[in-house]
């Protein structure tokens, strides 16, 4: 009669999955020695300041007149929007204004409510923006920080550096940073010092002493 060479059953089986059980959790508590991958299923959520968001979420600029104190000099500051695919886009998303979050934490526009994009349209590295006669209203501080907010948005971008700005299709002398009005093409640096953290500081002058 043959002999029977088949697996035991009972006690030996549940003697080897213990071993195999063991095996598997040592190795899983081993740390990793390497980088990896997380499975989003498996990741904790982080919390984010709503601040941080309101500056960091985004992938186009905007350029809005950012809270102040009292006494403190009125500047633009870069805020976030989606994705925007073209320049006509980009001036509309702005001319909307504030978000209702960032009315809440005191950001505002200076260009008037009611104005309206015309065109916008891009040759070489200008943008020919016309936009309604709304602007026209606004005199000295107010007139600088709305039009800091078209040439800084503008110059955001692609490809552009330099923006004429015209007013229901004609030409307009502009304030400049050195005081003077005069009609031609405008950039970010007719405006000194009008927008936060646009650049980073220039480096320290070393001394050869």
């Amino acid at each position: 009669m043959m002999s029977d060479h088949r697996t035991p059953r009972g006690p030996a089986r549940l003697l080897a999955g213990a071993t195999a059980a063991m095996i598997i959790g040592a190795c899983g508590l081993q740390p990793d020695s390497s980088p990896r991958d997380v499975n989003p299923d498996q990741r904790d959520p982080i919390d984010i300041d709503a601040a941080t968001v309101l500056d960091a979420a985004g992938d186009t600029s905007i350029f809005l007149v950012a809270p102040t104190e009292p006494g403190q000099l009125r500047r633009i500051r870069s805020v976030q929007r989606d994705a925007l695919a073209s320049p006509t886009e980009v001036l509309k998303t702005l001319f909307d204004g504030p978000s209702q979050r960032e009315l809440d934490t005191r950001y505002i526009s200076a260009i008037p409510s009611g104005t309206t994009l015309r065109s916008a349209r891009r040759a070489s590295n200008v943008l020919y923006v016309d936009i309604s006669g709304d602007i026209d209203n606004l005199t000295d501080e107010a007139l600088i920080l709305a039009l800091g907010q078209i040439v800084f948005t503008a110059s955001e971008i692609p490809q552009v550096q330099l923006i004429r700005l015209r007013v229901d299709g004609e030409d307009r002398p502009w304030p400049r940073g050195d005081g003077q009005s005069r009609i031609g093409d405008l950039q970010v640096h007719d405006f000194p010092g009008l927008a936060e953290t646009v650049q980073p500081p220039f480096p320290a002058i070393r001394s050869n002493i």
